[in-house]
Parts: structure tokens; sequence; C-alpha cells
């Protein structure tokens, strides 16, 4: 079966050298189904004929026209399209070939979409999981790090501040800025496989969106970042619901409520015990891995 993987975008992309996490998960994919990946217009293979076209999760960047036109060469593919956050809306050669499509969605509501036929929910997110890296010296505390969102404002409000660190874009930190965040800001950070920067810190919390708490998104790859690269993970409460529905068991004593209770719990803790009892979250998104690989292998070979 040749299966096809389309997220071109804009310019000319090494998906190898970026930072962006669309594409190391479609790295994961592409390896995992001996696919052919397409991130730009030049290498984008018109004379191949493709079974199946998984169309990536697309940005304001993605390119249409030859996008487009590629899959209107392939008129007998199936169409599948990734979705992989909730507020993702269109992938604009979808929209323009106007043909049904699947979709495999990172989300348990569905996804409203009049060409959309068969709706898949699927974590997409552990394609990045894999055996944690080798333990190395810890330079720093804990971190957040990601681009700003809407509905996860209260969060930041109450965490990033003072000693916490902050790993985002530069347009990105104005956002924060605005929000009264004063975290230790840092730019975005290298994801180097084995060399990731964020092996450097001990600690993280993990926030979402008001609106993830009442419809299920599965875990953020910030999830599986940090577990290979041997960070503890501490939990606002407000993630109780998805912690639950994703059927990790995390100690209660990584739920936290506010910072103070965060710091209070880093300062009186040894880093050491802590990544101890979070071995087996670690283990455990290696097994969820391989559920998910063979999961989306049969829905786009039946």
């Amino acid at each position: 079966m040749n299966i096809a993987i389309l997220d071109v975008r804009k310019g000319n992309r090494d998906p190898k050298n970026s930072i962006t996490i669309a594409y190391r998960n479609l790295i994961e994919l592409k390896r995992e189904l001996n696919a052919d990946l397409f991130v730009s217009v030049r290498d984008i293979n018109f004379k191949k004929q493709y079974d199946v076209i998984v169309c990536g999760f697309g940005s304001t960047s993605t390119e249409a026209d030859q996008s487009t036109k590629f899959i209107d060469q392939n008129k007998s593919a199936r169409l599948v399209w990734l979705v992989g956050e909730y507020e993702q809306s269109t992938f604009a050669p979808l929209f323009y070939c106007k043909r049904q499509f699947d979709v495999i969605k990172n989300f348990e509501h569905n996804l409203k979409n009049k060409k959309a036929r068969n709706q898949y929910f699927v974590n997409i997110n552990t394609l990045i999981a894999r055996l944690p890296n080798r333990k190395t010296p810890k330079k720093y505390d804990c971190l957040y790090w990601g681009r700003w969102r809407q509905g996860r404002e209260k969060y930041f409000k109450e965490y990033l501040h003072e000693n916490i660190y902050l790993s985002t874009s530069a347009k990105n930190m104005k956002k924060f800025i605005f929000a009264k965040c004063d975290p230790i800001f840092m730019g975005s950070m290298k994801w180097d496989a084995r060399r990731e920067a964020l092996n450097n810190f001990r600690y993280s919390i993990y926030l979402e969106d008001e609106f993830t708490h009442d419809h299920y998104n599965c875990l953020a790859n910030r999830y599986y970042e940090a577990l290979f690269c041997n960070v503890v993970q501490f939990f606002d409460a407000g993630c109780s619901n998805t912690i639950k529905k994703s059927g990790i068991d995390v100690d209660q004593f990584f739920i936290v409520q506010s910072k103070k209770e965060l710091d209070n719990k880093i300062n009186s803790s040894d880093y050491q015990e802590l990544i101890g009892m979070q071995k087996h979250l670690q283990n455990q998104a290696v097994v969820d891995r391989k559920k998910v690989v063979d999961q989306i292998k049969n829905i786009l070979t039946t």
C-alpha cells in the first residue's frame, strides 16, 4: 500500500531540523507507515499514485495550490485528516478538493465538518513517546513550555511567576507579559534527539485549557516530552478529569492547586525520589505508543 503524508507549508522546510511538534509527530508516523512525507512543494511526487493520503495538521502557512493539485491527481486515494487540536478548523487543500475524508482526531467529541465521513479517536500524541534518555545532570528547577493560549490564561496568571521558567517564541512573550505573567523567559527549546534542552530541567507544571476540563483531549505532547527527558511532572488540579480519562496513575502528591503549593512541594522534596515515583508513567507511555501505532495502521488498511 502506497501512503503519502501531506503537510506542505509555504517555503522550503526541513522537518528533521524543525522544533515544530507537528513535524516530529509526522516523522514518527512516516517511519511506522513506511510512507512518503511531503512538507515542501519541491518534495511532492506528482508521478506516483497513492492508495492513502494522510493530510497533516496544517497551519496558516499551509500551501494550498500544489497540495490540492496533488490530491486531485490521486482521484482514487482515500483521504484521511489528522486533527490534533479541538481548535483546529480546516486543512485548506481538503477544503478545495471537495472530497469526503476520514478523520483521526486527538479529542473525544466529534469534529463538525460536512465532508468528514468516519471519525476515529486516537491518542496521536503518543507517537513521540519513547524510552527515557540517559540521565544527565539537571541545572534548573521548574519549567512550562508552549505558546500562548486564551483558554489557559487563568492558569498562566497563577503559575508563571518568579522562579518558574517559560520557554516560548518571541512573538508569544508579549502576550504573557500583557497578562502580567513574570516568569524567567527563555526562547524556544531545541529538540535534537537525546540532546533536548528539556533535559536540563527537574520539574514541569502541566496546564490545560478550561474547555479541555470537560471535553477530553488526549494528554499533550508536553507530557510525553517530559517523560523521556526525565522531568518530574506536576499537574494543576484542573487537569484531574483528563488524568482520570487518560488512564494514567498519577500519585495525588503531584496534583497541585496553586503556585504556592507547587513551590512548597518542590522545595521540600528530593528530585531522584520523585522521578522514581513516575517511572511507571515512562514505561506505560511506550506501551501505549505501540497500541496507537497498531490502531492507526488498522484504520488506514481496513
